[in-house]
């Protein structure tokens, strides 16, 4: 995470704020899917 721009709240706000309109399934691709994914966990 880059905290460069600003605070690590101020980065996940902005995040969130990004996704808002996407459907809770999406959203959840987007926060743990992709982490499942590259790094290999379950969950």
């Amino acid at each position: 995470m880059c905290t460069l721009a600003g605070s690590y709240e101020r980065v996940l706000a902005t995040a969130d704020d990004l996704i808002k309109d996407l459907s809770p399934t999406e959203q959840h691709t987007v926060r743990a899917g992709t982490a499942q994914r590259v790094y290999g966990l379950t969950g």
